[in-house]
């Protein structure tokens, strides 16, 4: 775990996406925990090959997950199937 936690941003249209798929309650509940936990431990994540800047994914069920990093802020970009 790090030691200070980040400020998490979804963009609005990560949001829409997520919703375009139409999540269930309990798939919602899982996404909702992932991105909690990325505010401190991005461990589980990797990093897309050939993408700049560099970008993570984390995979939560049929949902993936793409955000960047930086020494303060978690950008999530992409909530959505593919």
């Amino acid at each position: 775990m790090a030691a200070t936690r980040k400020e998490i941003i979804i963009a609005p249209k990560a949001l829409e996406m997520m919703e375009a798929a139409h999540p269930t309650g309990a798939e919602r509940e899982a996404l909702l925990q992932v991105v909690r936990e990325l505010a401190t431990d991005v461990s589980r994540a990797y990093r897309i090959l050939f993408v700049y800047p560099p970008t993570y994914r984390i995979d939560v069920g049929r949902f993936r997950i793409h955000f960047r990093l930086d020494d303060t802020h978690v950008r999530v970009g992409f909530i959505g199937v593919y």
